[in-house]
């Protein structure tokens, strides 16, 4: 009787030991499982945004398909001529014939 006593007793420690390992684990993944919905959370905003820059120059695309010539496109390359010089200057201030 106080054999099997004693193997309940030590089958107990060992349950309560490997309780606390589970725990451990338990809160471990617990702690993982909501950095990963955290990440996720952030890449679903970033998505969003880049879907929405994607739909915005998609538009945009189409709009300057439709214009005859593309004028729309050379409207908005023209607008560079001021970051970049005027006058046939071009980028670094060599001039469009090859001169500085």
């Amino acid at each position: 009787m106080t054999s099997r006593l004693s193997q309940l007793e030590l089958d107990l420690e060992e349950s309560r030991a490997n309780e606390v390992k589970l725990k451990e684990k338990l809160e471990a993944v617990e702690g993982a499982e909501e950095a990963l919905e955290t990440e996720m959370k952030k890449l679903s905003v970033h998505v969003k945004q880049w879907r929405k820059a994607a739909d915005a120059a998609a538009t945009v695309l189409a709009k300057g398909m439709e214009m005859k010539g593309g004028r729309r496109i050379l409207e908005r390359c023209g607008s560079m001529d001021k970051q970049f010089g005027s006058e046939g200057e071009g980028i670094f201030g060599v001039r469009n014939d090859g001169r500085r």
